[in-house]
């Protein structure tokens, strides 16, 4: 059974769908590393920069492609923890839409538009995108929301073939603004049809793990219905 559930709409001949992912099963993803997966009991998929487990990755096909002008992801997006001793370099989780799967890990090149979180030196929170590149090697707007154990509430948004934005709350209505962080991207940036969530540790101590679950993707909506 797949955990992936598609409910289609028309209006005026346009197709609208809404898809929710069911984390109480792992049917459908694949996993590679031990810090990247699924805890199905709390339904939520959880990710960490551990340096034992560089370039963890998780994907699954979400079932069809993501228009390239216009969608919104929303999610509970839980910093569970976080360290960041004065040495080595920064580790990073990525979290979005592609148009590949991980197989190649986050230094393969895709089209990707998602959440970075750094941890380190460079600690930061924010959108960013590859576009035929890999996740490290992103176009990246950081967000005054720091990378702290902290649970936001977060909604990423396409709003046109070049133009994305990411909005953190700190409530699960998503009324409370916590702040939005925009970005201009590639029109280039096309057939976005898997979810994935990847780590890179980049040789660091630091960590930065999350915990990611109520993800619902509104697909050719400019607001959420």
């Amino acid at each position: 059974m797949s955990n992936v559930i598609i409910s289609p709409y028309s209006f005026d001949s346009v197709t609208q769908t809404i898809i929710n992912f069911d984390l109480s099963t792992t049917s459908g993803w694949t996993f590679n590393g031990a810090t990247i997966g699924i805890n199905t009991g709390s339904e939520y998929l959880y990710g960490d920069s551990d340096i034992n487990d560089n370039r963890g990755t998780s994907e699954i096909q979400s079932g069809f492609t993501l228009s390239d002008e216009k969608w919104i992801a929303r999610m509970k997006y839980d910093i569970v923890t976080y360290t960041s001793p004065a040495t080595n370099n920064n580790g990073q989780l990525y979290f979005g839409l592609t148009n590949v799967d991980n197989s190649t890990g986050v230094l393969g090149t895709r089209d990707g538009l998602g959440i970075i979180a750094r941890c380190g030196s460079g600690a930061s929170l924010g959108i960013g995108y590859a576009d035929n590149s890999g996740w490290y090697n992103t176009s990246f707007t950081g967000s005054s929301a720091v990378p702290s154990v902290t649970t936001y509430y977060a909604q990423l948004q396409r709003s046109s073939s070049t133009s994305a934005n990411l909005k953190f709350y700190s409530d699960s209505g998503f009324s409370s603004l916590v702040d939005t962080v925009t970005q201009s991207i590639s029109a280039t940036l096309t057939g976005l049809n898997y979810i994935t969530l990847g780590s890179w540790d980049h040789a660091s101590l630091r960590t930065v793990g999350v915990q990611i679950s109520d993800i619902v993707i509104y697909d050719n909506y400019s607001s959420v219905p």
